[in-house]
């Protein structure tokens, strides 16, 4: 009987699968997955006094490398002017910023777990993409072309005051602990945003899931988003505040000495007297609560 085969992709697939059964018997492949109709792709993880690595091939075409896990520490000091602006975005890890005496400079001490080609010294250390001009520095996670895959990350930051600070984190915890700021913006996709601070110009808290938690004291703009999760707000000192909540699904709750308060449906305006200048606040939640306090 004679068989024919109409392409040379078939028969890299049949000899990869014929790969794939003998490496099963051996007790190497761990991991099989198609990748594209008539495309398959096989692992085999290689374990050792030398380390791990791994062997992958993909039909039609096969690409070999061999991958560890590395550890990277980095501690970097970013002069800033006195106002200035710095901004951090990385993919995924845990953020904490503390404020110091210091007027001159941004300090960052950081660990990153990545994985990375054994045999590529460039790819296996951490380079942080940083972009600077007189007033403005931004620090920006680096994939090196996408050899470089960040597993996890735990950033400090130590800032001077009255910084204008924005972070960008799609997936990880965000902690601001004390200070001032002339304007913050914080990001996160994935992870709970706490601020403990007081903000004098424009303040802007984003989550898509996660809680989001404010004390201090509110700028002059303040916006908080939550698509999914709860906002908290505790005004610390007396200030005049004029308020707008909305939730889709959830429920507000004002603790304030308030004036000249109106609910419709799920959205209440309100205002609080107080010095001036009057912080004008806008919290929307899509699918949780709002509370609003002052202490």
């Amino acid at each position: 009987m004679q068989m024919r085969f109409g392409t040379k992709i078939t028969w890299v697939v049949l000899l990869s699968a014929a790969l794939a059964a003998v490496l099963a018997m051996c007790g190497l492949v761990v991991a099989k997955s198609v990748r594209a109709v008539g495309e398959f792709a096989y692992s085999l993880r290689l374990d050792g006094n030398g380390g791990s690595g791994s062997f992958n091939t993909f039909g039609p075409f096969a690409n070999v490398g061999m991958t560890n896990d590395f550890t990277r520490v980095v501690n970097q000091d970013y002069p800033v002017l006195r106002g200035g602006h710095f901004s951090l975005s990385i993919p995924l890890g845990k953020v904490t910023v503390m404020q110091s005496t210091s007027a001159k400079t941004v300090h960052m001490q950081a660990t990153f777990s990545i994985i990375a080609p054994v045999h590529n010294k460039a790819a296996s250390q951490i380079h942080l993409s940083t972009t600077t001009t007189p007033d403005d520095v931004q620090v920006n996670w680096d994939s090196n072309g996408g050899m470089r895959q960040l597993k996890s990350a735990d950033v400090t930051l130590v800032v001077p005051t009255n910084l204008n600070l924005s972070i960008d984190d799609s997936l990880g915890d965000i902690r601001i602990q004390g200070g001032k700021y002339s304007s913050l913006d914080v990001k996160s996709n994935l992870g709970a945003i706490a601020v403990d601070a007081d903000v004098t110009q424009t303040l802007s808290l984003h989550d898509n899931l996660g809680s989001i938690a404010y004390r201090g004291t509110l700028a002059s703009g303040s916006t908080m988003i939550d698509d999914l999760g709860s906002i908290q707000v505790n005004v610390l000192q007396r200030q005049a505040v004029q308020y707008n909540l909305t939730t889709d699904i959830g429920t507000s709750t004002v603790s304030f000495p308030s004036e000249s308060i109106a609910q419709r449906g799920n959205n209440i305006e309100g205002s609080v007297n107080g010095p001036k200048p009057q912080s004008v606040l806008t919290c929307t939640n899509n699918m949780g609560s709002i509370t609003l306090q002052g202490e």
